[in-house]
């Protein structure tokens, strides 16, 4: 398997420049879309262009430097850009409940129906050379490092590599990649740190990942482990970060990856320690990409009723219902017929176990036009939580197609719309389906097994079995019984 990080050789990542918001104007919400980012803010349009920019050279700069992954998620990114402290607090109020609690200047967090960041649209980079962002540069490249290779990277490589990448900074002409943050150098520096073999044993059940001060110790630890293989490591660093991502996607345990690509554990702790108490460290450019023209990016002030309702979309996400349901009020005063007012209720009211109440406004939504993929989704899974008829299934159908076309990306929706057709008796349209499902999804075993299912009942045993022999280094025991008595009775 060839994999292959470019930003030995250039670059990568980012940050945001912006200056501070301009008086007097009304408040305007205006929405930037670039390929794979929504940016809804009550900035000036430039500065909401520039955000949007930044946020798709960011991605292209991640897509060149790291090619294993695959920097496309499975459901939009929605970025609220807050013009100041104030629209910050509006958005995440409880982080000034508490006095003398944090006050972030970015937040991440996902919703069923979306990722969510808000951010202040103010803020600049700091004279240490830190991204203001960084915590949700950290949590957008963490999700997109857990979908690589189809499986489950080691927690210390991914959390390591999120965190070199989260201090990105773009420039007009380039995209800077691995400056250290000055408090995690100096955490990582002082100590106290956990043995690699016991940092590679870390999962995200272990008392080092859960927070405080031992999570601290652990991402300043596995960043400056990830960012001496990156950037230290002056002895064929590419070739060789190439063949322990390599040995890791292949399942291989840490200890013998590293082992057979570095020597020895105790060779690689030695020497990325000297690089850490070194405290000199490197980092790399990478020019932007030049087929992101930040003029170009389509631009429109927002839908009073759309920009409210995803701001409550995002108060949802946070587990805070009071402020999401005052700005469905407002959203619905804006627009009594809203959809994405009733989406956002109705994921909020499934949230709350209404599942009754929320299969109704989900229909509403639907019924109007809804422009989101979940409401259709979710509509379907709602409908089918009893025992279906052919004509239940055939009235959910649609609704599949449907959240299918609308978000290509969404495995699941493939997933169920392959149930659907192939109890319909498409057993072609099934199949294709469950592989669009695979293909999306390749580390969800359960949809090999479903397409696996598929293929042996259409007599495409050959192909089955290729399906199998794929996905069964992902298995668990009881899964790879299930792809033996499906391919033992195809064989029949």
């Amino acid at each position: 398997m060839r994999v292959r990080l470019r930003w030995y050789e250039v670059a990568a990542v980012i940050t945001i420049l912006l200056g501070a918001p301009a008086a007097g104007r009304a408040q305007t919400w205006r929405e930037v879309r670039g390929d794979h980012f929504i940016v809804l803010s009550d900035a000036p349009e430039r500065r909401v262009r520039s955000i949007a920019w930044q946020f798709e050279q960011m991605r292209s700069a991640m897509a060149e430097g790291l090619p294993w992954t695959t920097p496309t998620l499975d459901r939009p990114v929605i970025v609220i850009a807050a013009r100041d402290e104030n629209g910050m607090r509006a958005l995440a109020p409880q982080f000034w409940e508490q006095r003398g609690g944090t006050r972030p200047t970015s937040v991440f967090v996902g919703g069923p129906d979306a990722y969510y960041i808000a951010l202040r649209a103010d803020v600049q980079v700091t004279a240490q050379l830190q991204n203001p962002h960084a915590a949700a540069y950290w949590a957008y490249s963490g999700l997109v490092l857990q979908r690589a290779l189809g499986r489950r990277l080691p927690l210390w490589l991914t959390n390591g590599l999120a965190a070199v990448l989260s201090n990105t900074i773009v420039r007009n002409n380039e995209v800077e990649f691995g400056r250290p943050q000055p408090w995690m150098a100096e955490r990582a520096k002082e100590g106290p740190r956990l043995p690699l073999p016991a940092l590679f044993a870390v999962d995200h059940g272990s008392p080092s990942y859960r927070g405080g001060v031992d999570r601290e110790r652990f991402d300043a630890q596995t960043w400056a482990l990830v960012q001496f293989l990156i950037f230290g490591n002056k002895d064929n660093a590419a070739a060789r970060f190439d063949q322990l991502i390599g040995q890791l996607a292949a399942g291989v345990p840490s200890e013998q990856a590293v082992t057979a690509v570095y020597g020895s554990v105790a060779a690689l702790d030695e020497a990325y320690l000297l690089y850490v108490h070194q405290g000199v460290y490197s980092y790399s450019r990478l020019p932007t990409d030049t087929a992101i023209v930040e003029a170009q990016l389509p631009a429109r002030v927002a839908d009073p009723a759309d920009h409210m309702a995803s701001r409550a979309a995002f108060h949802v996400a946070m587990n805070r219902p009071a402020e999401a349901r005052a700005l469905i009020a407002a959203a619905r005063q804006a627009d009594p017929a809203s959809p994405a007012a009733d989406t956002v209720e109705a994921v909020l009211l499934d949230r709350e176990q209404q599942p009754d109440e929320a299969r109704k406004l989900f229909a509403k939504a639907a019924e109007a036009g809804s422009s989101s993929f979940w409401t259709y989704y979710r509509l379907a899974t709602l409908q089918a939580s009893g025992r279906m008829t052919p004509d239940d299934q055939a009235a959910i159908e649609p609704w599949l197609e449907r959240a299918a076309a609308l978000n290509p990306r969404f495995a699941p929706a493939w997933a169920f719309l392959a149930d659907i057709q192939g109890n319909g008796g498409q057993t072609d349209a099934a199949i294709e389906s469950a592989r669009r499902a695979v293909a999306l999804d390749g580390g969800n075993v359960t949809h090999a097994l479903r397409l696996v299912r598929l293929l042996a009942a259409a007599s495409r045993s050959d192909e089955a079995r290729a399906v199998a022999e794929q996905a069964l280094p992902l298995a668990d025991a009881q899964q790879r019984q299930l792809f033996e008595a499906i391919l033992a009775g195809s064989a029949k």
